[in-house]
């Protein structure tokens, strides 16, 4: 696991000031957080750490280690994650998000992709999501209280219910790769215009398109070992230090909790 450089203060890597010179291409979200993982180990480089190493091996055969502590966080240190969301029926709605029909309601992406910035320990873990109407980096317990309201979760029918890959940031640079055909319309044109540079390549990725291996929410997606299984909302909570969330008294409805927020929209974060 590559580590990044420390801030004194223990706070985020990145803050709101930072983002608008971060790389960022709307609707291409799996390259936002890919891009903001090399400038976080572009900053550690610069400020005279180690260049960041191959990936170390993650050993994920055990698909009960879901429910437990993130074995990558046990020595303490500050490292990044990039987390994929998405859910059986690739339809997870999230709140929160800019591109939703109201502050109340929530989008319905077919995923989504951010960035976790973990202190390891007792530090905080912050959320990177370029996409949110919450701080550009909001604490990891706030930003799932927000983006999937407990109370909203147990009216949610399965194939809704989020489900989420923790990917270690090395083995995101070295495995991911997308061509970007996902985007690509039926006539050949565009979804949404593409970022300005080359397609995202990781040295490790075994062919041109790995997106969908990544999103591929089975236990063992593809024979591809290096990615772990994924976590329902508990288990991610768990994994990372976080109680459980216990649902007020009184706040048992959608309606309770959102004043009647409903559906959202579709696309992609």
């Amino acid at each position: 696991m590559a580590r990044v450089a420390e801030k004194e203060d223990g706070g985020p890597l990145f803050t709101a000031a930072d983002r608008t010179r971060l790389t960022y291409t709307s609707c291409y979200c799996e390259e936002n957080a890919y891009k903001l993982v090399e400038a976080a180990l572009a900053m550690q480089a610069a400020d005279g750490g180690a260049p960041p190493a191959a990936s170390e091996g993650v050993d994920h055969e055990d698909s009960a280690a879901a429910a437990e502590t993130l074995e990558e966080r046990s020595d303490g240190g500050r490292k990044l994650f990039v987390l994929f969301i998405s859910s059986r029926g690739r339809a997870v709605p999230i709140w929160c998000q800019k591109a939703a029909a109201g502050p109340a309601e929530p989008v319905v992406w077919d995923y989504h992709v951010v960035v976790l910035d973990d202190g390891g320990g007792a530090a905080p873990t912050y959320v990177y999501d370029f996409d949110t109407t919450l701080p550009f980096a909001t604490e990891l317990d706030t930003y799932l209280r927000f983006a999937f309201p407990a109370e909203v979760q147990p009216q949610l029918e399965a194939a809704y219910r989020p489900l989420f890959r923790v990917v270690p940031a090395r083995d995101m640079l070295d495995y991911f790769a997308s061509d970007r055909s996902h985007m690509r319309k039926a006539g050949g044109g565009w979804q949404a215009a593409p970022p300005p540079y080359a397609c995202l390549k990781g040295p490790r990725a075994p062919k041109p398109m790995m997106l969908h291996a990544f999103l591929d929410l089975r236990l063992k997606p593809g024979g591809f070992d290096f990615l772990a299984p994924p976590r329902t909302l508990p288990q991610l909570r768990g994994a990372f230090g976080l109680s459980k969330v216990q649902l007020p008294l009184g706040a048992r409805t959608v309606d309770d909790v959102h004043d009647g927020g409903g559906g959202g929209g579709g696309g992609r974060g």
